[in-house]
C-alpha cells in the first residue's frame, strides 16, 4: 500500500514516492508536520541521524516541515539518502494548507503562475491522484472545503473526506471560477 511506512536498510520512514529520480516523502499530515512529529513517526536505528533543511537552513523541534523541505538521512556521519517533503495541499512550502495554496493551484492551471518544482505539482494533487493528470479546480476546492471545515484530510488513505456524509451519499460540490479567479461554492 502506498500509504504504509516504507522500510529502508536501517529505518522505516513515512510513505515515499519517486518522481524524476528524486525520492519524496508523501505521507505527511498537514496537521502533524513539525520536525519532531515527522521524526517520531519514523523508526531509526542507532547510528542513524536525520536532519531537515528548509531553504538551505537546518530546522528542528517544533518548526514545520513544508513541501520542498529536504530531509537527509545520515548513517555513521555519512549522508545515505535524501528525500524532499510533500505536504498535500501545501504548495508554497510553509507547511500549512491555506487559501493561498488553493489560489496557487488555480493560477498554475491557468498558466498565470506555473509551479516550478515536482514537489509543488505533487502537493497540489490533494484530490487528483492520476500521476499523468495536473491539479486543478477540484483540488483547489478540496483545500477550500478543508479550511472551512466541510472536509478533512485522511492521512491513512491519502484522500479528502467530506464531513457528515458517507461514501454512498457524497454529492460532488459544484464550483465556478470567475474571471477574477475567486472560488464560489454553488
Amino acid at each position: 500500500n502506498e500509504n504504509d511506512l516504507k522500510s529502508e536498510k536501517n529505518y522505516t520512514i513515512l510513505p515515499t514516492k519517486t518522481i524524476n529520480n528524486q525520492k519524496y516523502i508523501t505521507g505527511i499530515n498537514p496537521e502533524k508536520n513539525t520536525v519532531n512529529e515527522i521524526l517520531s513517526s519514523s523508526n531509526f536505528t542507532p547510528g542513524t541521524t536525520v536532519k531537515a533543511y528548509k531553504y538551505g537552513q537546518e530546522i528542528s523541534g517544533d518548526e514545520k516541515i513544508g513541501t520542498g523541505t529536504v530531509i537527509r538521512v545520515f548513517e555513521n556521519g555519512e549522508e545515505k539518502t535524501e528525500y524532499v517533503a510533500v505536504v498535500y495541499g501545501d504548495t508554497d512550502g510553509d507547511g500549512d494548507m491555506t487559501a493561498v495554496d488553493a489560489l496557487a493551484i488555480v493560477k498554475n492551471k491557468t498558466g498565470e503562475v506555473p509551479f516550478t518544482t515536482d514537489a509543488q505539482k505533487e502537493a497540489a494533487k490533494i484530490s487528483t491522484k492520476d500521476d499523468g493528470e495536473e491539479a486543478g479546480a477540484v483540488d483547489a476546492l478540496a483545500i477550500t472545503l478543508i479550511i472551512i471545515g466541510k472536509a478533512n484530510w485522511n492521512e491513512k488513505t491519502g484522500s479528502v473526506e467530506y464531513v457528515g456524509q458517507s461514501d454512498d451519499d457524497v454529492e460532488a460540490p459544484t464550483v465556478s471560477i470567475d474571471h477574477e479567479l475567486t472560488l464560489r461554492q454553488q
